[in-house]
């Protein structure tokens, strides 16, 4: 008997096939078995000797110890591993209950989610290894690979348990969702030293999650803190979100329970790539979003008034002006003499010297202005940041069409060009959205690249892996997945359709105000903060208050001011 360690060799490529035997060197259920039996669609030539390389099927998907326990002639092919565990002490003690696997399990990440999920069914027997029985915030990790324990894809804690028919039907989260459960009460100041916001992640940490792990790296140092911020029994999950944005940044837990926060975006490789024709199993099915496809921009800003002055002479005869603009707080004067005016309706409009129509954009005169009199209209108008934009080529492909963008905190006319080429660059024609089914490959993760190749339809991209499904179990191991190359700075972008404008505005905070906005703005984040420091001042020195030793002291004898406090008003950046 030879043992035949092969080079790159392929696992299974049809839910309904298997590797069946080695057989004078047939590769299958028989001796007569082909490549064809095992790859839908692709043929090549059957084993006929040890020595007969698997290198040309796909290169690169298998390694080469899952083909270690083929034996010629005799051996049958190993498959994927997989590896279920539970711990019920914390995650000191860990058992290994694969066997009681019935079925596929599934796991489902997604890179706009931070809570990742699992699904898998026991048999009801496994309480015979347990120490107690089965039961919520049991721990569960699981890992699946070819040839030894396999690579860990999930860790978490079970959420809901159900018995049917002589099995528990197990569904489980990642620790992502202890944010999501627990709440946090806490104050910090910036001038306490406590204001920092990862200072204010790692406490609520150590307070509410530790469970939780972290490292410099998975939340990097940062310059940002909070004057002031104060939170009451409110969900941790809401905080993070809260800062990461405040931050430009996203949040997640990975398999080994380790919190991150950082600008993470669909940057690094997997080193695999999916080939129509290889490793792709079935069909690659395209859907083209188009609900915000535009590649015409309007964007329409901040709305404000503008000063402005019409000139006109009289004739003796003309008292209706008509201006430019529509008017608003108008001052007319006639030969430097300022005139009383109104409108139809006004308390004023009895003694008007002139009445202003905004509708018809009119100055009318009770009495006409004497010929060759210098007549000056100052007045205000309203005046919008408004710019539009177009990306020349998807029109002349796909026709104009028209998106319109509105938000009062757009300010200016750079901020307004930012805002419009940043849409056009993401949407300026459909989103493409690629599904399809792949083996098992543990490089394979959400929020990171993997190469795209259809040759047929001429697709050979770069794509951001956006959400999958792994199903490991009797029926192997393979990997649903939704790709797509959009321009996507990071993920939180594409959960929240982008372009979004928002502004909070937090008012009568220790009677004092500031205002934050903050523009998630295509690839960009801009922040822009207006606050102000305010202390109590002596009014004038003849106010006087209560003597601050008591009611009984006398009147008179303090001022407003001796005992005053300075407060630093709420503010996000500083």
């Amino acid at each position: 008997m030879t043992t035949y360690t092969g080079s790159d060799i392929v696992y299974k490529f049809s839910t309904s096939d298997s590797f069946g035997a080695i057989i004078n060197g047939g590769f299958g259920s028989s001796s007569s078995s082909s490549f064809e039996a095992i790859i839908d669609g692709y043929s090549e030539t059957p084993v006929t000797s040890v020595s007969d390389s698997y290198s040309s099927v796909v290169e690169g998907w298998v390694p080469k110890s899952s083909f270690n326990a083929i034996i010629w002639g005799e051996g049958i092919a190993t498959g994927p591993v997989s590896l279920v565990e539970l711990s019920q002490d914390g995650g000191n003690t860990f058992v290994d209950v694969s066997e009681y696997v019935i079925g596929d399990g599934t796991i489902n990440k997604n890179a706009f989610n931070s809570i990742a999920t699992a699904s898998i069914n026991l048999d009801i027997k496994v309480e015979d290894i347990l120490s107690e029985e089965l039961k919520e915030h049991d721990i569960i990790r699981i890992s699946i690979g070819y040839g030894g324990a396999g690579s860990k894809r999930f860790y978490g804690l079970i959420m809901n348990t159900e018995e049917k028919q002589n099995a528990f039907i197990i569904e489980a989260e990642n620790y992502a969702g202890l944010p999501v459960r627990r709440t946090h009460t806490g104050v910090y100041r910036d001038d306490s030293g406590t204001g920092n916001c990862k200072e204010i992640i790692k406490t609520i940490m150590v307070k509410n999650l530790a469970e939780l792990n972290w490292t410099d790296i998975s939340i990097p140092d940062t310059t940002v803190t909070l004057a002031r911020y104060a939170v009451q029994n409110k969900y941790i999950n809401e905080i993070f979100d809260y800062i990461a944005k405040l931050l430009g940044r996203v949040w997640w837990v990975d398999d080994d329970r380790k919190l991150w926060m950082i600008e993470r975006e669909f940057s690094q490789s997997t080193g695999v790539t999916a080939t129509y024709g290889s490793n792709i199993l079935g069909e690659l099915r395209i859907n083209r979003d188009t609900s915000q496809w535009a590649n015409y921009v309007i964007v329409d800003g901040n709305t404000r008034l503008i000063g402005y002055t019409e000139s006109f002479t009289g004739d003796g005869i003309t008292k209706i002006f008509t201006l430019g603009r529509v008017p608003h707080q108008v001052k007319v004067t006639v030969d430097d003499d300022v005139k009383l005016g109104g409108f139809e309706g006004s308390f004023e409009e009895s003694t008007a010297e002139y009445l202003v129509d905004c509708v018809n954009r009119t100055i009318t005169f009770d009495t006409v202005p004497t010929s060759g009199s210098t007549i000056v209209v100052d007045h205000m108008y309203l005046a919008r940041v408004h710019e539009e934009l177009q990306d020349s080529v998807s029109v002349n492909e796909f026709q104009r069409i028209d998106k319109k963008l509105t938000g009062e905190g757009i300010e200016s006319q750079t901020e307004a060009k930012t805002i419009g080429q940043n849409y056009l660059d993401l949407y300026s024609v459909p989103i493409i959205i690629y599904s399809c089914r792949l083996p098992g490959n543990d490089k394979i993760e959400v929020g990171k690249t993997m190469g795209l190749v259809h040759s047929e339809k001429g697709i050979n991209e770069t794509c951001n892996v956006l959400d999958y499904t792994e199903t490991f179990g009797t029926n192997g191991w393979t990997i649903d997945l939704s790709l797509n190359n959009a321009k996507y700075g990071f993920p939180d972008m594409y959960k929240d359709l982008l372009l979004k404008v928002k502004r909070l505005e937090e008012r009568d905070r220790l009677s004092n105000e500031y205002i934050v906005k903050y523009y998630m703005y295509g690839k960009k984040l801009v922040v822009s903060v207006t606050g102000a420091t305010l202390n109590s001042v002596p009014i004038m020195d003849t106010m006087i208050w209560a003597h601050p030793s008591g009611a009984n002291s006398d009147w008179g004898t303090a001022k407003w001011g001796d005992r005053r406090s300075s407060e630093v008003l709420e503010a996000v950046w500083t």
